[in-house]
């Protein structure tokens, strides 16, 4: 892909990225703006536009500590789903105690 093409597409994607981001859905903008910083590289390194080089390191960086916990996420999805069987375990127990109380 040419670096002009690679410009158009990560400033498609820079709203794009901007109202997953207002919307809640960190994981979905994060990822969509890491793509767009990525892609403006070419651009950027072509035309020497060394800020605009420094900012997209900048932004990737804060892109990728928001991905962080959604990543670490994914990779312990047993641990998760274990903790929540604990829970409900808990609460089901809880119940029976209090019925027994009251009864």
């Amino acid at each position: 892909m040419s670096p002009n093409r690679c410009r158009l597409a990560a400033s498609a994607l820079a709203p794009i990225s901007y109202i997953s981001l207002v919307s809640g859905m960190v994981a979905t903008g994060a990822s969509l703006n890491l793509v767009g910083q990525i892609l403006l590289i070419p651009f950027a390194l072509k035309h020497r536009a060394w800020d605009m080089i420094v900012l997209s390191v900048f932004f990737s960086t804060v892109n990728v500590i928001a991905l962080a916990p959604h990543a670490a996420k994914l990779a312990r999805p047993s641990a998760a789903a274990s903790s929540r069987v604990e829970r409900a375990d808990r609460s089901v127990s809880a119940a029976t105690e209090l019925a027994g109380v009251l009864n």
